[in-house]
């Protein structure tokens, strides 16, 4: 049996970047935007923020794979958490950034999220 051991740094021991199970559960938080932290638990905000953070995982893909209200709703989720929980600032490096992208290259970016976001 192995325990994974929380590393504030990089989230748990051994794991790099976004897992399908981590981003099912973005995506359930995301339609819950209005419960307190969006539904997920301590541990969840603490190791998802770096893992959101700095992974590679290629966000155009779910784009390509998911409505676009669903990827609206993610957007709207990772802006409000990285405001709300420090350990998800991500500056330049956020994952806003290539969601937005890729809904702009498919032409699906909906009227007013620029502004919702800023």
């Amino acid at each position: 049996m192995t325990v994974e051991v929380f590393d504030p740094d990089g989230g748990a021991k051994g794991q790099t970047g976004l897992t399908a199970t981590d981003v099912a559960r973005l995506l359930e938080a995301a339609h819950q935007l209005e419960a307190e932290d969006f539904g997920l638990s301590e541990l969840e905000i603490a190791r998802l923020g770096p893992q959101v953070r700095s992974s590679a995982y290629d966000w155009s893909k779910l784009v390509s794979e998911t409505e676009q209200s669903v990827v609206e709703s993610l957007i709207r989720l990772l802006t409000l958490a990285e405001q709300r929980f420090p350990a998800w600032e991500s500056g330049a490096e956020s994952p806003v950034i290539p969601l937005a992208r890729a809904l702009k290259q498919q032409e699906a970016y909906p009227t007013g999220l620029t502004g919702w976001i800023r």
